[in-house]
């Protein structure tokens, strides 16, 4: 499936070998063809996404003139979606692969579990979230700081 790519990404980095032999029979692996939707804007978010192979972006439909913006880009390693984790929001944007794609998902349901059943890995997660959303909201500081400027 890409062991090597989920064992180096961000959330799962922290988690020992032992921890991460827990999870890895919890991952679902999805294919996408090119210009295939992995997440619709607005739709629940019940499940975070590992890039194996290829390429995605995240766009956003504009509220006033229905023009999509590309938010970011994802290649291997990446992680999609890591606020599913969290919250039960609606995802905030669409995720659409750019060519073939293979990824590895999580659901937050099989999260919960983990959470009760290992808190020692479920621990490790959510701080690995948490690395992951902080480098976002810096990255995003940036780029505002440039656009503004």
């Amino acid at each position: 499936m890409g062991m090597d790519v989920i064992r180096d990404c961000a959330l799962f980095k922290l988690l020992d070998d032992e921890q991460f032999a827990h999870i890895e029979p919890r991952l679902h692996l999805i294919e996408l063809d090119a210009g295939q939707v992995l997440y619709s804007e607005g739709a629940p978010a019940d499940t975070v996404s590992i890039v194996l192979d290829g390429s995605l972006e995240a766009v956003k439909m504009s509220v006033l003139g229905g023009e999509e913006t590309v938010l970011s880009e994802f290649g291997p390693g990446d992680v999609i979606g890591e606020m599913a984790l969290l919250s039960d929001r609606k995802r905030s944007a669409s995720i659409r692969a750019q060519s073939p794609t293979r990824l590895a998902s999580f659901q937050r349901a099989v999260y919960g579990a983990v959470e009760r059943q290992r808190p020692d890995i479920a621990l490790a997660v959510m701080k690995a979230v948490a690395r992951i959303l902080a480098q976002r909201l810096q990255d995003t500081s940036a780029d505002l700081a440039d656009v503004c400027a």
